[in-house]
Protein backbone atom coordinates (compact mmCIF):
# COMPACT_ATOMS: atom_id res chain seq x y z
CA UNK A 1 0.00 0.00 0.00
CA UNK A 2 0.79 3.72 -1.02
CA UNK A 3 2.15 5.86 2.11
CA UNK A 4 -0.38 8.56 0.30
CA UNK A 5 -3.35 6.72 0.44
CA UNK A 6 -6.38 7.32 3.67
CA UNK A 7 -7.99 3.91 5.63
CA UNK A 8 -10.71 3.89 7.41
CA UNK A 9 -10.24 1.37 10.66
CA UNK A 10 -12.41 0.58 13.22
CA UNK A 11 -12.08 -1.05 16.81
CA UNK A 12 -14.68 -3.24 18.27
CA UNK A 13 -14.15 -2.50 21.75
CA UNK A 14 -15.44 -3.59 24.98
CA UNK A 15 -18.35 -0.66 25.26
CA UNK A 16 -17.98 1.55 22.59
CA UNK A 17 -17.39 0.79 18.33
CA UNK A 18 -14.63 3.62 17.45
CA UNK A 19 -14.00 4.73 13.90
CA UNK A 20 -11.14 6.02 12.30
CA UNK A 21 -10.20 7.64 9.06
CA UNK A 22 -6.09 7.78 9.20
CA UNK A 23 -3.78 8.83 6.36
CA UNK A 24 -0.33 7.64 6.39
CA UNK A 25 2.34 9.91 6.48
CA UNK A 26 6.38 9.66 6.66
CA UNK A 27 7.95 6.77 7.52
CA UNK A 28 8.43 6.25 10.94
CA UNK A 29 5.24 8.46 12.45
CA UNK A 30 1.71 7.62 13.34
CA UNK A 31 -0.67 7.76 10.41
CA UNK A 32 -2.44 10.94 10.79
CA UNK A 33 -6.25 11.25 12.24
CA UNK A 34 -8.60 13.04 9.53
CA UNK A 35 -12.02 12.21 11.25
CA UNK A 36 -13.21 10.21 14.44
CA UNK A 37 -16.49 8.64 15.49
CA UNK A 38 -17.22 6.10 18.17
CA UNK A 39 -20.92 4.56 19.17
CA UNK A 40 -22.13 2.68 22.56
CA UNK A 41 -22.54 -0.81 22.39
CA UNK A 42 -25.71 -1.91 23.69
CA UNK A 43 -24.91 -5.00 26.52
CA UNK A 44 -29.17 -5.89 26.76
CA UNK A 45 -30.91 -8.71 24.94
CA UNK A 46 -31.06 -7.27 21.42
CA UNK A 47 -27.54 -6.28 19.44
CA UNK A 48 -27.49 -2.41 18.61
CA UNK A 49 -28.44 -1.57 15.41
CA UNK A 50 -25.41 -0.26 13.78
CA UNK A 51 -26.68 -0.18 10.30
CA UNK A 52 -27.24 4.00 9.83
CA UNK A 53 -24.53 4.88 11.86
CA UNK A 54 -22.06 2.74 9.88
CA UNK A 55 -23.40 4.03 6.43
CA UNK A 56 -24.18 7.59 7.70
CA UNK A 57 -19.38 7.03 8.48
CA UNK A 58 -18.56 5.87 4.96
CA UNK A 59 -20.81 8.35 3.50
CA UNK A 60 -19.00 11.25 4.89
CA UNK A 61 -15.38 9.44 4.90
CA UNK A 62 -15.05 6.71 2.19
CA UNK A 63 -14.04 7.39 -1.70
CA UNK A 64 -13.03 5.08 -4.35
CA UNK A 65 -10.36 3.13 -3.46
CA UNK A 66 -10.39 3.43 0.25
CA UNK A 67 -9.92 0.60 2.02
CA UNK A 68 -11.15 -0.55 5.77
CA UNK A 69 -9.82 -3.05 8.34
CA UNK A 70 -11.66 -4.11 11.08
CA UNK A 71 -10.50 -5.39 14.53
CA UNK A 72 -10.86 -5.60 18.24
CA UNK A 73 -11.57 -8.09 21.59
CA UNK A 74 -15.61 -8.01 20.84
CA UNK A 75 -16.18 -10.59 18.66
CA UNK A 76 -19.84 -10.26 18.73
CA UNK A 77 -19.69 -6.53 17.69
CA UNK A 78 -16.79 -7.74 15.52
CA UNK A 79 -19.74 -9.81 13.62
CA UNK A 80 -22.70 -7.72 13.34
CA UNK A 81 -20.28 -4.81 11.84
CA UNK A 82 -19.45 -6.97 9.36
CA UNK A 83 -23.32 -8.29 8.74
CA UNK A 84 -24.35 -4.32 8.33
CA UNK A 85 -21.43 -3.23 6.19
CA UNK A 86 -22.62 -2.20 2.84
CA UNK A 87 -21.52 -4.13 -0.45
CA UNK A 88 -19.56 -2.12 -3.16
CA UNK A 89 -18.70 0.67 -0.51
CA UNK A 90 -15.10 0.10 0.21
CA UNK A 91 -13.10 -2.82 0.88
CA UNK A 92 -13.67 -4.37 4.66
CA UNK A 93 -10.88 -6.20 5.66
CA UNK A 94 -11.04 -8.38 9.57
CA UNK A 95 -7.88 -8.72 11.31
CA UNK A 96 -8.13 -10.99 14.57
CA UNK A 97 -5.45 -13.52 13.88
CA UNK A 98 -2.75 -12.90 16.64
CA UNK A 99 -0.23 -15.65 14.98
CA UNK A 100 -0.01 -13.04 11.68
CA UNK A 101 0.71 -10.34 13.93
CA UNK A 102 3.70 -8.57 13.18
CA UNK A 103 5.67 -8.29 16.36
CA UNK A 104 6.49 -10.72 18.57
CA UNK A 105 3.58 -11.81 21.55
CA UNK A 106 5.93 -12.67 24.50
CA UNK A 107 3.16 -14.17 26.70
CA UNK A 108 1.77 -17.43 28.22
CA UNK A 109 -1.21 -17.32 25.81
CA UNK A 110 -0.94 -15.01 22.55
CA UNK A 111 -3.98 -15.85 21.25
CA UNK A 112 -5.62 -14.87 24.48
CA UNK A 113 -4.21 -10.91 24.80
CA UNK A 114 -6.69 -8.47 24.50
CA UNK A 115 -6.39 -6.73 20.55
CA UNK A 116 -6.19 -3.24 21.76
CA UNK A 117 -3.48 -4.11 23.83
CA UNK A 118 -1.34 -5.42 20.76
CA UNK A 119 -2.25 -2.02 18.45
CA UNK A 120 -1.15 -0.02 21.28
CA UNK A 121 2.26 -2.00 21.09
CA UNK A 122 2.20 -1.77 17.70
CA UNK A 123 2.00 1.84 17.51
CA UNK A 124 4.20 2.62 20.21
CA UNK A 125 7.29 -0.09 18.58
CA UNK A 126 7.30 2.72 15.71
CA UNK A 127 7.70 5.94 17.82
CA UNK A 128 9.70 4.60 21.36
CA UNK A 129 13.26 5.70 21.16
CA UNK A 130 15.76 3.09 20.63
CA UNK A 131 16.65 0.88 22.95
CA UNK A 132 13.52 2.30 25.46
CA UNK A 133 10.57 0.24 27.26
CA UNK A 134 7.84 1.29 26.18
CA UNK A 135 5.00 1.38 29.14
CA UNK A 136 1.41 2.05 27.81
CA UNK A 137 -1.09 2.76 29.90
CA UNK A 138 -4.73 2.50 28.30
CA UNK A 139 -7.82 3.50 30.43
CA UNK A 140 -10.83 2.94 29.30
CA UNK A 141 -13.71 0.23 30.70
CA UNK A 142 -10.54 -1.11 31.96
CA UNK A 143 -7.15 0.00 32.58
CA UNK A 144 -3.92 -1.92 30.99
CA UNK A 145 -0.69 -1.23 31.47
CA UNK A 146 1.42 -3.34 29.40
CA UNK A 147 5.17 -3.28 28.24
CA UNK A 148 6.89 -2.90 25.33
CA UNK A 149 10.57 -4.55 25.50
CA UNK A 150 13.94 -2.41 23.69
CA UNK A 151 13.21 -4.61 20.18
CA UNK A 152 9.46 -3.98 20.09
CA UNK A 153 8.04 -6.95 21.73
CA UNK A 154 5.02 -6.95 23.74
CA UNK A 155 5.69 -8.56 26.75
CA UNK A 156 2.26 -8.37 28.84
CA UNK A 157 1.29 -6.29 31.62
CA UNK A 158 -1.28 -5.83 33.98
CA UNK A 159 -5.30 -5.36 33.38
CA UNK A 160 -7.73 -3.53 36.49
CA UNK A 161 -10.90 -2.25 36.41
CA UNK A 162 -11.32 1.28 35.04
CA UNK A 163 -12.54 4.35 36.50
CA UNK A 164 -16.02 3.82 35.40
CA UNK A 165 -15.83 0.48 36.20
CA UNK A 166 -14.48 0.38 39.87
CA UNK A 167 -17.64 3.06 40.28
CA UNK A 168 -20.08 1.01 39.44
CA UNK A 169 -18.32 -2.03 41.15
CA UNK A 170 -19.16 -0.31 44.66
CA UNK A 171 -22.50 0.78 44.08
CA UNK A 172 -23.74 -2.80 42.42
CA UNK A 173 -21.67 -4.45 45.56
CA UNK A 174 -22.61 -2.75 48.00
CA UNK A 175 -25.63 -1.74 49.86
CA UNK A 176 -25.59 1.84 50.94
CA UNK A 177 -22.43 3.00 47.86
CA UNK A 178 -24.15 5.57 45.60
CA UNK A 179 -23.17 5.14 42.00
CA UNK A 180 -20.52 8.59 41.80
CA UNK A 181 -19.71 10.24 38.52
CA UNK A 182 -16.37 10.29 37.78
CA UNK A 183 -16.77 12.33 35.62
CA UNK A 184 -16.90 14.53 38.21
CA UNK A 185 -13.01 14.66 38.99
CA UNK A 186 -12.74 17.21 36.00
CA UNK A 187 -14.02 19.71 38.09
CA UNK A 188 -12.39 21.17 41.55
CA UNK A 189 -9.89 19.41 42.91
CA UNK A 190 -10.56 16.64 45.59
CA UNK A 191 -9.96 17.49 49.17
CA UNK A 192 -7.13 14.93 49.89
CA UNK A 193 -9.66 13.78 53.50
CA UNK A 194 -12.98 13.25 51.43
CA UNK A 195 -15.46 14.74 54.14
CA UNK A 196 -18.58 12.98 52.75
CA UNK A 197 -19.18 9.65 50.82
CA UNK A 198 -19.20 10.84 47.38
CA UNK A 199 -15.80 12.55 48.02
CA UNK A 200 -14.23 9.52 49.63
CA UNK A 201 -15.02 7.45 46.56
CA UNK A 202 -13.88 9.99 43.83
CA UNK A 203 -10.75 10.05 46.16
CA UNK A 204 -10.19 6.05 46.37
CA UNK A 205 -11.00 5.72 42.67
CA UNK A 206 -8.49 8.39 41.32
CA UNK A 207 -5.95 8.45 44.01
CA UNK A 208 -6.08 4.24 43.91
CA UNK A 209 -5.96 3.61 40.44
CA UNK A 210 -2.89 6.26 39.57
CA UNK A 211 -1.29 4.66 42.82
CA UNK A 212 -1.27 1.69 40.94
CA UNK A 213 -0.36 3.11 37.61
CA UNK A 214 3.21 4.35 39.47
CA UNK A 215 3.50 1.12 41.20
CA UNK A 216 3.37 -0.91 38.06
CA UNK A 217 5.69 1.55 35.91
CA UNK A 218 8.03 1.78 38.79
CA UNK A 219 8.04 -1.86 39.17
CA UNK A 220 8.57 -2.43 35.45
CA UNK A 221 11.21 0.17 35.75
CA UNK A 222 13.28 -1.83 37.81
CA UNK A 223 12.58 -5.33 36.01
CA UNK A 224 14.22 -4.06 33.15
CA UNK A 225 17.52 -2.49 32.66
CA UNK A 226 17.55 0.81 29.88
CA UNK A 227 15.45 3.81 30.06
CA UNK A 228 11.63 3.96 30.19
CA UNK A 229 9.11 5.78 27.64
CA UNK A 230 5.67 6.34 29.05
CA UNK A 231 2.42 6.53 26.85
CA UNK A 232 -1.20 7.15 27.40
CA UNK A 233 -4.63 6.28 25.70
CA UNK A 234 -7.89 5.93 25.94
CA UNK A 235 -10.99 7.79 27.15
CA UNK A 236 -9.77 8.48 31.03
CA UNK A 237 -6.66 9.78 29.56
CA UNK A 238 -7.49 13.29 30.08
CA UNK A 239 -8.53 12.75 34.02
CA UNK A 240 -5.39 10.83 34.24
CA UNK A 241 -2.43 12.82 32.95
CA UNK A 242 -2.51 16.16 34.94
CA UNK A 243 -1.95 13.91 38.04
CA UNK A 244 0.77 11.10 36.94
CA UNK A 245 4.23 11.44 38.59
CA UNK A 246 6.21 10.06 35.41
CA UNK A 247 6.49 12.12 32.18
CA UNK A 248 3.55 10.39 29.94
CA UNK A 249 2.93 11.38 25.91
CA UNK A 250 -0.61 11.58 25.35
CA UNK A 251 -1.95 9.51 22.07
CA UNK A 252 -5.70 9.71 22.47
CA UNK A 253 -5.72 7.46 18.92
CA UNK A 254 -3.10 4.67 19.54
CA UNK A 255 -5.25 1.32 19.17
CA UNK A 256 -7.02 3.20 15.86
CA UNK A 257 -2.92 3.81 14.71
CA UNK A 258 -2.21 0.73 15.88
CA UNK A 259 -4.00 -1.05 13.83
CA UNK A 260 -4.00 1.68 10.43
CA UNK A 261 -0.33 0.37 10.59
CA UNK A 262 -1.32 -3.15 10.69
CA UNK A 263 -2.25 -2.84 6.56
CA UNK A 264 1.12 -1.72 5.67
Amino acid sequence: MQVDNQIIVVDAGNSRVKFGLFKYNVTGKLPDCLGIAAQEINRGNDAVNLKDWVHGFLDLHSSKGTRAILSGSNLKAIELIKEVWPSGRCELVVKTDRSQFPLPILVDFPDKVGMDRLLNALAIKLIKPTNHLGVIVDSGTATTVDVVDQEGAFLGGAILPGLRLSAMALHHYTSQLPLVDVNLLTEAPLRPIGKNTHEAILNGILWGHLGAIHELVGRYAESCDGPVSCYLTGGAAPLLLPHLKQAFVHYPYLPLQGLALWDL
